[in-house]
């Protein structure tokens, strides 16, 4: 299953895996006298065009992995052919000392899955804190930013905005000159020049005032879906091809990863929510009767994002127990045990302050009844039900976010920039 995750990868002598697999700096291609052969740990061992691969790393980013001897027909050891001649000498001694010293230069691989439930801040916060990780741990070492993409997809089947400005004017416009290189879906870019290591304290993430559309617009309290021309499609998509747009190999919920999962809407279709493959998630039962109905799209993305940190020991539940074994070794916790159950207004309480930063001083920044006459007034316009719910925290907590903001006059554009 392709579900994504966020890391930081050890590596030796360019991008590898970090198992040993090193990657091929040179090629048959050039010397036709040129004849190559490999051992790569755990991979046997072959001749060129027989190139293993290396399960650890992401297929779609996947090097050539091995590490590579090369002779020519002269007999004579070198690193490098000409088109003619192999080169010896002092030549071949210079360039088996560089080899060396990359081989000994250690660095640090960064992947990152920009996952369905992420939009362009939260991905862009945890890229650049991911970096600024690896410059404190391996001061100077080259890094290399690997990208993917879950979903995403705007009307014409290329990526939407935030996944584009993610990959184009985030990684390479801003972070290029902190990297090594760059490999997205899109482009591989190597930094033609010394990498950077004055790593920013902060990143500030501004928007433009250009009448573009970004966040929700809670002063009128209309329906924000992602897609701007959603598919005239009557009926729901099947299983099968949410999970296909999702980019998973097997349907399962987002949050827990269990394989029992139904067609949860993001914006309910009481609130003219769409039938278009974008306008759905797959859960589980017990988090589809958590999952807030509300109308804006990205704050019920950002709801799945917290709940996928918030119960992230569940995913290893049903996990075998070889692998269970391992990640206690590495004091991961499996399950999220027990706990003493809330009151429904404590629950709400609790996720103000967890999903939508509230501190106690909020609750008390202005006059409760005006507080309440606007939440129920947000509660009647923006918010819909779902399997007969009467009431769901989820959607209490956004409701009462969206009410404070009105009240307090802060209710022009909403971003959801964290978890």
């Amino acid at each position: 299953m392709s579900l994504g995750i966020t890391a930081l990868l050890c590596l030796s002598g360019g991008p590898t895996s970090g198992n040993g697999c090193q990657a091929a700096t040179i090629s048959s291609s050039q010397c036709p006298q040129l004849t190559l052969a490999y051992q790569a740990d755990g991979h046997g061992s072959g001749t060129a065009g027989d190139v293993p691969s290396c399960p650890a790393w992401p297929s779609t980013s996947r090097p050539a992995l091995a590490t590579w001897t090369a002779r020519c027909q002269c007999r004579l050891p070198c690193f490098r052919c000409g088109f003619k001649r192999c080169l010896g000498g002092s030549v071949a001694k210079k360039m088996r000392q560089q080899a060396r010293k990359r081989k000994a230069q250690k660095g640090v691989a960064i992947y990152h899955d920009m996952k369905i439930y992420e939009n362009f801040e939260r991905s862009a916060r945890r890229i650049f804190e991911c970096l600024k990780a690896a410059e404190r741990n391996s001061p100077g070492a080259p890094r290399f930013l690997f990208i993917d993409v879950q979903g995403h997809r705007n009307e014409a089947g290329g990526y939407d905005h935030d996944a584009f400005e993610l990959i184009n004017e985030f990684a390479l416009g801003f972070l290029g000159d902190y990297l090594t290189e760059i490999s997205t879906p899109l482009y591989r870019a190597r930094n033609p020049g010394k990498q950077r290591n004055d790593i920013p304290d902060i990143l500030r993430i501004g928007h433009p005032d250009d009448g573009s559309k970004y966040g929700y617009d809670a002063g009128s309290l209309g329906v924000q879906p992602r897609e701007t021309e959603p598919a005239s499609r009557k009926t729901a998509p099947t299983v099968r091809a949410i999970a296909d747009y999702l980019g998973l190999e097997e349907a399962a919920c987002l949050v827990c990863w269990r394989k029992t999962v139904e067609r949860a809407h993001v914006v309910p279709t009481a609130l003219g929510g769409s039938m278009d493959v974008r306008n759905f998630a797959l859960l589980c039962p017990d988090h589809h009767a958590e999952a807030p109905d509300v109308a804006d799209a990205e704050s019920f993305w950002a709801w799945i994002d917290y709940a996928e940190l918030r119960d992230s020991p569940d995913k290893w539940v049903d996990a075998p127990d070889e692998v269970k074994a391992l990640l206690r070794r590495h004091n991961v916790r499996i399950g999220k045990g027990s706990r003493e159950p809330l009151s429904f207004f404590s629950a709400v309480k609790e996720e103000l302050k967890a999903l939508y930063g509230w501190t106690d001083g909020d609750f008390g920044a202005v006059a409760w009844p005006d507080l309440m006459d606007e939440f129920h007034r947000v509660l009647d316009a923006a918010t819909g039900r779902h399997f007969s719910i009467d009431k769901k925290v989820s959607t209490y907590a956004w409701a009462y976010d969206i009410a404070l903001r009105r009240v307090k006059g802060e209710a022009d554009r909403v971003i959801r920039d964290a978890p």
